[in-house]
């Protein structure tokens, strides 16, 4: 069962559940991280050509769920086609 408060902070997809908290970072290499990261994260960041200089968009990797990083809203199958799995 996935806890409210860690579905909150986004480590699970609203979709699948999938479990977006990655192997743990070496203690030596955190300090290139964000403070207090411990964790890689498994989340797929898509950039679009021509647009934002950065991610646009999240994808999970399990089932291929993508939405817009700014508006949090949920993408047409036209950007997830980026899943592995299309």
């Amino acid at each position: 069962m996935v806890d409210a408060s860690e579905r909150e902070m986004g480590r699970y997809c609203d979709k699948c559940n999938a479990d977006w908290q990655g192997s743990e970072i070496p203690i030596e290499h955190r300090k290139h991280y964000d403070l207090g990261s411990i964790y890689y994260s498994r989340l797929v960041g898509i950039e679009v050509r021509g647009g934002y200089d950065g991610v646009s968009y999240w994808q999970c990797p399990d089932c291929g769920a993508t939405w817009n990083r700014f508006t949090a809203e949920y993408c047409s199958d036209a950007i997830g086609r980026f899943h592995k799995g299309n």
